[in-house]
C-alpha cells in the first residue's frame, strides 16, 4: 500500500591497474535467485568484461521487498517472472552507470565492534532450541562490523560499505515496502558525511534488532519503524567513529577473485 523509504539497487565497480574489474551489487530484496545470479553474471561479462567470479551479489535480506526468488516466500509473496526480468535489467543498468563513472580512488578497510540486536534463539535445559523466538542476550551474536572506504579523487563522493549480521525485520508487521534498518543506515551516512552508503548482510540468521523497553526495562525485539531507524543510525554512527578514530588499512590496488562452492 506504499513505502516507508525507497528500495534501492547499488553497484560498486572496481578496476585495478591491469584493467581487471570486479563489482559489488547490493539490493533491498530478501535474496538472489540462482537464475538471477547466472543471468546477471552472463550479461556483465558480455557487456562490461567483468568475469563471473568477480561479481558479488549481496541482498540486504529485508522482508519488506518484492519477491524475486522462485521458491515460495510467504512474507513477500511468490516471485513474478516479469518483475525478475525488470530487476535483472535494473542491476545491469546500474552497473553500466558505475562503469561509466569510474575514477581514481584510494581503498581502505577497518572494522567496528558494535551491536544493534541480539540472538533470537532460546535453548532449553537439554540444549535444544525452543519453539518460537525470544531475545537471548547470552546467545551468539556477531558484533564484527566491517567498514570499507573508497576515497575518490576530485569532486565525486566517497563510498562507505558497511557489513553487519542482524536480521532486517525490525519495522514490524506492515504492508509497506521498506529497506528496514539498512536504509536508515545509508541515509544517515549521506546526511552526516555526504558519502554514498552501501550495506552488506553478514550471517545474521540467528540475530534480530532489539532495544530496551523503557516501561518494563526488558530487552524486546524491535518491531516498529521508529526504533528500526534508530538502529540504522546507530550502525552508521559506529562506522563513522571507526573511520575517524580507528586504524585503517590501505588496500593494494590489485584484484584477485575466485568462486568457491560446496555443501
Amino acid at each position: 500500500t506504499g513505502k516507508l523509504a525507497p528500495l534501492v539497487t547499488q553497484a560498486l565497480v572496481l578496476e585495478d591497474a591491469s584493467e581487471r574489474r570486479a563489482v559489488l551489487v547490493t539490493a533491498d530484496v530478501t535474496g538472489f535467485d540462482r537464475t538471477t545470479v547466472d543471468a546477471v553474471r552472463y550479461r556483465l561479462e558480455r557487456d562490461f568484461a567483468i568475469e563471473p567470479a568477480a561479481v558479488m551479489l549481496a541482498a540486504s535480506h529485508t522482508h519488506f521487498g518484492p519477491g524475486v526468488q522462485l521458491q515460495n516466500q510467504w512474507f513477500c509473496g511468490m516471485a513474478s517472472p516479469w518483475y525478475m526480468a525488470r530487476f535483472e535489467q535494473m542491476i545491469c543498468d546500474t552497473v553500466g552507470r558505475a562503469v561509466r563513472d569510474l575514477s581514481r580512488a584510494k581503498l581502505r578497510y577497518t572494522a567496528a565492534d558494535t551491536a544493534i540486536g541480539c540472538n533470537r534463539r532460546v535453548h532449553d535445559a537439554t540444549g535444544h532450541v525452543k519453539t518460537g523466538m525470544a531475545p537471548n542476550l547470552d546467545g551468539c551474536y556477531d558484533r564484527h562490523t566491517p567498514v570499507w572506504l573508497a576515497q575518490r579523487r576530485g569532486p565525486k563522493s566517497d563510498i562507505v560499505v558497511v557489513g553487519h549480521a542482524c536480521h532486517p525485520t525490525s519495522v514490524g508487521v506492515l504492508d509497506k515496502w521498506s529497506p528496514d534498518y539498512p536504509g536508515a543506515m545509508r541515509r544517515a551516512l549521506t546526511r552526516k558525511r555526504g558519502v554514498h552508503g552501501m550495506f552488506v548482510m553478514g550471517a545474521g540468521g540467528a540475530a534480530k534488532v532489539c532495544h530496551v523497553d523503557r516501561q518494563t526495562g526488558e530487552t524486546v525485539f524491535t518491531a516498529d519503524p521508529r526504533h528500526s531507524a534508530a538502529a540504522g543510525r546507530k550502525l552508521a554512527q559506529a562506522a563513522l567513529v571507526q573511520l575517524d578514530e580507528g586504524e585503517l588499512t590501505e588496500l593494494p590496488p590489485t584484484l584477485s577473485c575466485a568462486v568457491a562452492s560446496g555443501r
